[in-house]
């Protein structure tokens, strides 16, 4: 609940592997970028809960292999969430690449 309207891959760079958790919730975010979490492999758990996302470049989770919590409920494009269960992440993927 930073405010935040945009994040970038060098907001995320300096955690590097060490990231596994990561707390968006409640901002103005609008986009989640291509290279956003290119940096960030080993992440486990994204809250992106009650944001403006309107869009989200195709691959943009692709890169997560541990994703296992990805709360996207309450943004514009798509909302839906999936927690602790990688098949579910990987459904509600598919469906924010169809929809955003």
């Amino acid at each position: 609940e930073a405010g935040l309207w945009n994040i970038s891959k060098e907001d995320l760079t300096p955690y590097g592997e060490k990231l596994t958790f990561l707390s968006l919730r409640r901002n103005k975010i609008k986009l989640i970028s291509l290279e956003l979490f290119s940096n960030n492999p080993n992440l486990e758990a994204i809250d992106l809960f009650s944001n403006q996302i309107k869009a989200v470049d195709v691959g943009a989770f692709d890169s997560l292999l541990k994703l296992k919590s990805l709360d996207f409920e309450g943004n514009l494009c798509y909302s839906n969430e999936a927690f602790n269960d990688r098949i579910k992440v990987l459904k509600l993927m598919e469906k924010i690449k169809q929809k955003c």
